[in-house]
Parts: C-alpha cells; structure tokens; sequence
C-alpha cells in the first residue's frame, strides 16, 4: 500500500460528522480498561448493498456467541457503540483456526416470524488479542474470503501529545473503479492529509497539529486536483457542522456508499467517529 501523509493540518476539533447511532448498551462498555480475556471492539455499518448481499433486511444485530453487541439493532451509517463517544464493546478474545470455528465469532441476525434474532445471515471468526482495540467496518465485501478484505482493522493509536489530535483514513467504497485510489485534501491545509489509500484498505494514525480552526475535508481520485469524489461538510448543506478536531483526541474518517450514487442515503460520502 502507497500511502503517505502530507502536509501539517492547522486545525481544530470534530463534531459533527455523524450518523445515528445508538448511545445505549446494556452490554459491558470500556474506556480504556484493558481486561484479562477480553478484547474490545466498534462496530460501524457501512454496506449499502447489505440488504441485496443477504436478500434480508438491513438493520440486524451483531452477536458474539450467545451475547448481543449491539442495541438496538444497526442501521447503514450507523456506529455501535454511537460515533460521538470513544467507548467500546468487550468481547472474549479467542484464537485458533478459522475452519473449526475456535475464533471468536461474529453472527449478524434479524427478527423472525415468531422470535427476535432467529434467522441468522452469516456467522465468521477471527482472531482476536486480549487487551486490543479493533473497528469492525461492515461493508459490502464482508462475505469475502480474503479476511483483510472483511476489514476487522486493528485500532493501534496513540494517546496524541498536548497540540495534537489523531486522524486515520478507512477507503469502504467496496465498488470504486478497480484498481483506483484516492487522496484526502485538507482544505484548511491546502494539502493532501493522505494519498494513494486504495479500495478496501486503512491508514496508519496521523498526529497533526490542532487550533480550533474549521475544516473541509475533500476525498479525490488520486493525483487529480479537480476530480472530487465527496466532502465533508457537503457542499450546499450549511446546517451542517464544519470539522474541528479537537486536542489530543483520535479520529477514524471513512469514505463509504455506493460509488455510482451522488444523492441520497446511500450515496458516496463520508463519515466518522471517535477512537480517544
């Protein structure tokens, strides 16, 4: 993967970037409390073609084993738990081979007739590590047999300096142009923050400098100025509110939706949440 960062961001603070999400969880929730067997994880639900890929509905539930992760249930552009927060889920971390199922395992599910969660749309394992944070990005290429692919993406950050915040780059855009990359422009910058990130891939964490200051962030194909393929805040959409990053905390960015769409829900875009 090419991937460089570039440019030094003079910004500030995020809020505003963000998708319903749900904020209450019966389930066990961390800040920063490693624990013994467990591992802790996010969940975001970025498939635009979840409901075509399992010819069921698009809002279901995530379980590991018998325990529920999620609730209520996910929704497309959704983030468990929500985006605004920096709690995870804990999990048991379990490891062994993937064909004899000694992972730990993810089920998603949704209502049936006569009893919630009975039908089960896909069941996987992976090997996770006791005390590690992980992002599940859900997306259209979960069913792919190639595990980078399913993008169970380790959350290895740092706690930033004082001046300093944490910004990393998911490309989930599973339909972009085969072999095509892009590049994240900071507008308040005048750079690009990150180049070449190809389909299905994620940044390393940058730390970056901070000043309260408000931000655009453009997504372009890569090495192409004037080929914009999404924004944040979008353009014609004051109400929005305008990136601020904010000192000594840590961002995930992704670019998610359907290539082909340029409105609508499901339309290419981008989205965050809040690692630290």
């Amino acid at each position: 993967m090419n991937i460089k960062i570039k440019g030094i961001l003079s910004l500030a603070v995020l809020s505003g970037l963000l998708l319903a999400s749900c904020d209450k969880e019966p389930y066990k929730v961390i800040e920063d409390q490693p624990a013994d067997n467990d591992a802790f994880v996010r969940i975001v639900h970025a498939a635009p073609s979840f409901r075509a890929i399992f010819n069921n509905r698009d809002s279901f539930n995530v379980y590991t084993s018998v325990n529920k992760l999620t609730s209520p249930f996910l929704t497309y552009g959704s983030v468990f738990p929500g985006a605004t927060t920096n709690n995870y889920v804990n999990v048991p971390a379990t490891s062994g081979t993937n064909p004899l199922n000694t992972g730990t395992s993810f089920r998603f599910s949704v209502q049936g007739t006569n009893q919630a969660d009975s039908v089960n749309l896909y069941t996987f394992y992976k090997n996770l590590i006791p005390g590690r944070r992980y992002s599940l990005i859900i997306t259209d290429s979960i069913l792919n047999a190639n595990e980078t692919k399913q993008m169970l993406i380790p959350d290895d950050y740092v706690q930033p300096t004082p001046g300093l915040f944490g910004i990393r780059f998911v490309h989930a855009v599973a339909n972009d142009t085969a072999g095509r990359t892009v590049d994240v422009f900071s507008a308040k910058a005048k750079a690009n923050i990150f180049t070449n990130v190809p389909i299905l891939s994620a940044t390393g964490f940058a730390y970056l400098p901070t000043n309260l200051t408000t931000d655009t962030l453009i997504i372009r194909r890569a090495g192409v100025t004037n080929w914009e393929l999404a924004r944040f805040p979008p353009l014609g959409q004051p109400a929005i509110t305008p990136i601020v990053y904010l000192n000594q905390r840590v961002y995930t960015f992704i670019y998610r939706g359907d290539t082909k769409l340029t409105s609508g829900t499901k339309a290419r875009g981008l989205m965050s949440y809040v690692n630290l």
